[in-house]
């Protein structure tokens, strides 16, 4: 078993790659490492908790701490599909997570 995360660069060129790593604290480490100490990106972490391909979860940030809590081993369940996309401004990341979250009722005022 492994614990999957989608990771796409800034200059990703082609398919986003699946990363698989042998534990959860290897995973939440490349994506402190990724994330500490970027100044000019602005990050997308989608999760799913599920087997289906929904999207849960959507965070947009640019400093760890906005997702530190993924220290807490209650977030990094072997089943969990971690997606991690790199982008050069807020406006481009906003409009990525506006797309994965469409679907949802929520997403709109009626």
């Amino acid at each position: 078993m492994s614990y999957k995360l989608h990771y796409a660069e800034l200059q990703l060129q082609g398919d986003i790659p699946c990363l698989e790593f042998k534990n959860w604290k290897e995973r939440m480490l490349f994506i402190c490492d990724k994330v500490t100490g970027s100044k000019e990106k602005v990050f997308v972490l989608s999760i799913n908790y599920n087997a289906d391909e929904s999207i849960d979860s959507v965070y947009v940030f640019d400093i760890w701490n906005c997702v530190r809590f993924l220290r807490d081993k209650k977030y990094n369940s072997i089943h969990y599909t971690f997606h991690l996309h790199e982008y050069p401004s807020y406006e481009e990341a906003y409009k990525v997570a506006l797309d994965m979250k469409e679907v949802s009722l929520l997403c709109y005022t009626s």
